[in-house]
């Protein structure tokens, strides 16, 4: 009986074992796919640095107006010009075939239909440059106090110094010219490329000191 057991042990033990190998062979027996993808022939390209600086412009040229004027023989007058140095440091602006608040010109019981209006400031010195046109061979002018009907004392009263440059070089100056009292002025400016007038308070007091440049003007 006893071996009846062992060999029936045995058996079975077999049979375990057929099993498993069974079982391991069918387990192997699954297919396993893997894609083998071929080596590529395109490389990665390496990002490069951008150039982010920002690029330098060129500035158009300036171009400098110059206005040309027709030859006049009778004169061109200062206050028909555009300037070429804007005035500075006219007390009440620049006036033009005017003086200050006064409507027309009138120096020493004369009335002048076309001038320059150049009061000057309290402290400094009153300025206009302009450009030589060419042609012209002088500058003229008279340089005066000018009358201001609103305020008789000003008709009595007043004193202003007068200066012209041509190129920056001192071509003119006055000593002080008081109310009544013009001076003429004529200037050659042939060789010359600028002009530049200038007026300052004669004394303490600027209140009354209405310079004028009458009949301002370039000559043939």
């Amino acid at each position: 009986m006893l071996n009846i057991n062992k060999q029936l042990q045995q058996v079975l033990a077999g049979l375990a074992g057929i099993l498993f190998l069974l079982g391991c062979t069918q387990q192997s027996s699954i297919p396993i796919t893997a894609t083998i993808l071929p080596p590529s022939n395109t490389s990665t390209a390496i990002p490069t640095a951008t150039n982010t600086s920002t690029p330098t412009l060129t500035p158009p040229p300036i171009i400098t107006f110059t206005p040309t004027y027709a030859i006049n023989p009778d004169g061109l007058f200062l206050s028909d010009m555009r300037p070429d140095i804007n005035p500075k440091n006219v007390h009440g602006s620049l006036a033009l075939d005017r003086v200050f608040w006064q409507p027309q010109i009138w120096i020493n019981g004369k009335y002048y239909e076309k001038g320059l209006g150049m009061h000057p400031p309290e402290i400094g010195i009153a300025f206009v440059g302009y450009r030589v046109p060419k042609g012209y061979a002088k500058f003229l002018a008279l340089a005066g106090l000018a009358r201001e009907d609103g305020n008789p004392y000003c008709n009595t009263v007043g004193d202003a110094r007068f200066r012209v440059f041509v190129n920056n070089n001192l071509a003119f100056a006055s000593n002080t010219v008081r109310f009544g009292r013009p001076v003429a002025i004529e200037i050659p400016v042939k060789e010359g490329d600028t002009l530049r007038l200038e007026v300052e308070k004669g004394g303490d007091d600027y209140t009354c000191d209405h310079a004028t440049w009458a009949e301002a003007r370039f000559e043939p």
